[in-house]
């Protein structure tokens, strides 16, 4: 069954040119992935996409769920979403565990779903085996963009952030 996220980290390692999204789960075991410029581009584009069937990033970024989010620290590689789960399924052998555990692995695919309630299930997955499965709110996953932004700014990539939830709203 899988594990409920307690907080997620985005991270611009320079040597490896490369962000680090680390996931910790209620029980302290950190998942890591790392993500490739173009795989960023990509989720940047899907997130966009999702936020935008959400009504927009102006307005998740203003909803009751996202300003209470911030106001409790959600920002700054500090997010705790409650409803994020990570990858855990029956009869995983400890060689996968590992490999999303201490060593991590590249994300080299995106699935994602949205709900009929808003709420989308976005899985981050390498080529071949388990990932990192998150169940996000339309609030939770502003929040990730926000983390996304934040890594793109030490990365400098110039990747082109679709919607900025700092422009004024007509």
């Amino acid at each position: 069954m899988p594990k409920a996220t307690q907080q997620i980290n985005l991270s611009y390692h320079a040597s490896q040119d490369r962000l680090l999204l680390r996931a910790y789960n209620h029980a302290g075991i950190e998942f890591h992935v790392w993500l490739t410029r173009r795989y960023t581009e990509l989720l940047v584009k899907i997130i966009d996409e999702l936020l935008e069937k959400s009504g927009g990033i102006q307005q998740v970024s203003s909803a009751p769920a996202t300003v209470n989010q911030l106001k409790q620290g959600a920002l700054g590689n500090k997010y705790t979403p409650p409803s994020a789960r990570t990858a855990d399924p029956p009869g995983q052998s400890q060689t996968q565990q590992r490999q999303l555990t201490e060593q991590g692995f590249l994300a080299y695919k995106i699935q994602y779903e949205r709900l009929q309630n808003g709420n989308t299930h976005l899985r981050l997955l390498p080529e071949q085996g388990q990932g990192l499965n998150l169940a996000l709110d339309p609030s939770q996953l502003f929040l990730i963009y926000t983390l996304v932004e934040q890594a793109l700014l030490k990365a400098d990539w110039k990747i082109h952030l679709p919607q900025t939830y700092k422009d004024p709203v007509h």
